[in-house]
């Protein structure tokens, strides 16, 4: 009994000191993570002294990286012969023997060939035993990469510049189908404005109290009823999901189908063209809705990393009476390209179209019905769109600029203003004391390849709000929801006017999200 009591002591102790170790080392790598400040009023050596050279015993090649604000010897071995290693060293001085050939057993039959051939000179000897130098040559990927030249595929393969070509290369395959035609749906293209995104914190006091004022004149024309809501899930829900599941982007997937199915959208028969689609989590929806029996054709321009498993999802049942995805930017898609549309009859739907994307693809409609023949015209049954991100809006795509001459009367730079402004819909109060808010996007498994695209727009922006604290916080919200509205109330006037489709409607489709207008319109 004593020897287990001891042996539990002793494993206990251990059991302690491993933690500590496990928490110190933790430490160690938390303050190593940690980044040092950088002192930029110390001047970087442009050049080493003769000290650093005579105290560095590797290679001499003298790297400053201004980035990092340091300057420092290359780490790397020299070369034999030379001060510098042999990535520094210039390439037409870069030879290396090849390595000797693998012995091989001498057999009976070997002894038999050599005594015939003893007379051969003893020159041709000498040449075959000295190896041979291997030349070495730049990556064609990557200049800064010298390899072998007889390694260069085997080099490509694993380069990482050719990862990154892999990864766009369905871009530069989608120029090869059918349906590509450059800037088909770009119908503003010959009427380019140079236009900067408008950082709202360099925006004077004058001109946003002014913009703020023509909101609220907008809003009140445009706006005299309140948008209908109906914030209700379809009756397959309950069949389809259970309370285990994170609910919240399925009782929005949930609500636009009930209102596809409200406006006459919603049939097994159909062929659903889902823009914008991701990974493709609103057509899954639709399709188990339809207890997966419909018709799908999924659009983005970007690979997720869940696109195959919802895909399969979707494909792989015998239900599916059509399946394909379109890895194409909409700005260049040619629906009239595509035969499935002459066959069955089709619904336009999104959930989250961001930003231009919604006016490439009002646009891509328009160029679908004034080209196209009587067969895919009356197919055509309609369109479901929910809209998301207009800050990224631009004067240059935004598909109704007569809207903008015309009726509101306003100049390209306002337009861009409205847009700014339009991320102040999305403040929260809790987090946000006069800082940056953002805007609610699309999926959460999509969240980070989505965010990568907008990033760079995003990072120029800098959605700051004014200094001078013109506006309250509830002020801002209020601006920025008119300015959400205001550019919508264009679209749907594009699609009433100029795609023939009367019967147009705005719904607000959920109250889980600040993203929740959905247009809708049927034949």
């Amino acid at each position: 009994m004593e020897e287990d009591s001891n042996n539990k002591e002793i494993n206990e102790q251990n059991d302690e000191n491993n933690n500590k170790r496990l928490n110190y080392e933790g430490f160690i790598k938390k303050e190593r993570k940690k980044k040092q400040k950088i002192d930029h009023s110390i001047p970087l050596k442009e050049k080493p002294t003769q000290e650093d050279i005579d105290s560095h015993s590797e290679c001499l090649f003298w790297i400053v990286n201004k980035k990092k604000h340091r300057a420092e010897f290359c780490k790397y071995k020299r070369a034999k012969d030379s001060t510098l290693c042999n990535h520094h060293k210039p390439i037409d001085q870069i030879t290396s023997p090849s390595p000797p050939p693998p012995e091989q057993p001498i057999t009976s039959s070997d002894s038999n060939n050599n005594n015939n051939n003893s007379t051969q000179d003893n020159n041709t000897k000498e040449d075959i035993t000295k190896p041979k130098e291997r030349k070495r040559i730049h990556c064609p990927l990557n200049p800064t990469h010298i390899i072998y030249e007889s390694k260069l595929q085997k080099h490509l393969k694993a380069c990482p510049n050719a990862k990154v070509g892999q990864r766009n290369a369905h871009i530069e395959l989608s120029k090869k189908e059918p349906y590509y035609k450059e800037n088909i749906n770009d119908l503003n293209e010959n009427e380019k404005l140079i236009l900067e995104p408008i950082v709202l914190s360099k925006v004077s006091t004058g001109n946003l109290i002014n913009i703020s004022i023509k909101l609220d004149q907008f809003f009140e024309e445009f706006f005299k009823n309140e948008i209908q809501s109906l914030n209700q899930t379809h009756k397959s829900f309950n069949k389809i999901f259970n309370s285990d599941q994170q609910l919240k982007h399925i009782q929005q997937e949930s609500s636009i189908i009930n209102l596809l199915e409200r406006s006459n959208l919603y049939n097994s028969d159909n062929v659903y063209l889902e823009f914008g689609a991701g990974s493709g989590k609103l057509s899954n929806h639709i399709f188990m809705s339809h207890e997966k029996k419909s018709g799908h054709i999924l659009i983005d321009r970007m690979k997720f990393r869940s696109l195959k498993k919802v895909d399969r999802l979707i494909k792989n049942e015998k239900g599916c009476h059509h399946f394909s995805r379109l890895l194409i930017d909409i700005r260049h898609l040619n629906l009239s390209n595509l035969s499935i549309l002459e066959e069955k009859p089709f619904v336009i739907t999104s959930k989250h179209l961001c930003g231009c994307a919604t006016d490439f693809t009002l646009d891509s409609i328009f160029n679908l019905l004034n080209n196209s023949n009587e067969k895919v015209n009356n197919n055509f049954k309609g369109i479901g769109i929910a809209t998301c991100c207009h800050h990224i809006c631009n004067f240059n795509t935004y598909s109704n600029q007569s809207f903008l001459k015309d009726q509101l009367n306003i100049t390209p730079l306002e337009f861009q203003l409205i847009c700014s402004i339009s991320s102040w819909a999305t403040i929260d109060e809790n987090k946000c004391n006069d800082k940056d808010g953002e805007e609610e996007e699309g999926d959460d498994e999509d969240d980070e390849l989505i965010k990568k695209d907008k990033k760079e727009f995003e990072n120029q922006l800098k959605m700051e709000f004014n200094n001078q604290d013109v506006f309250s916080i509830k002020r801002k919200e209020e601006l920025g929801y008119k300015a959400k509205r205001i550019i919508d109330y264009g679209r749907y006037l594009f699609i009433k006017e100029k795609l023939n489709l009367p019967n147009t409607n705005f719904w607000i489709y959920t109250n889980q999200s600040k993203e929740n207008l959905f247009l809708v319109s049927n034949k």
